[in-house]
């Protein structure tokens, strides 16, 4: 297992390759799910690439990397009044 150190240090191909490695990642068809816990980072990048970081379901370091344009595109308005709604249920049933 790579460090932090290393990982940081890598090209986008190279996280990619590495992320192949991993057990349970190694075909490209298998699809993911995580869970991701306390996001504590949300950066935009000139490269176009948004980024949210926080703590998986196992409580380790998670990163999600998105393109900002097609984000926002597919988060408008009327998903976000969405996300509030649900949101509030769930709070309200507390």
């Amino acid at each position: 297992m790579k460090t932090k150190k290393e990982l940081s240090e890598m090209t986008r191909e190279e996280l990619g390759q590495e992320l192949m490695r991993m057990p349970g990642l190694e075909s490209p068809e298998q699809e993911i799910f995580k869970r991701m816990h306390d996001i504590n980072t949300f950066q935009c990048t000139f490269g176009n690439e948004l980024y949210l970081r926080g703590l998986d379901e196992y409580g380790k370091d998670f990163i999600i990397c998105f393109d900002a344009f097609e984000f926002i595109n597919w988060i408008d308005t009327e998903q976000i009044a969405y996300i509030k709604e649900q949101v509030k249920k769930h709070v309200d049933s507390k």
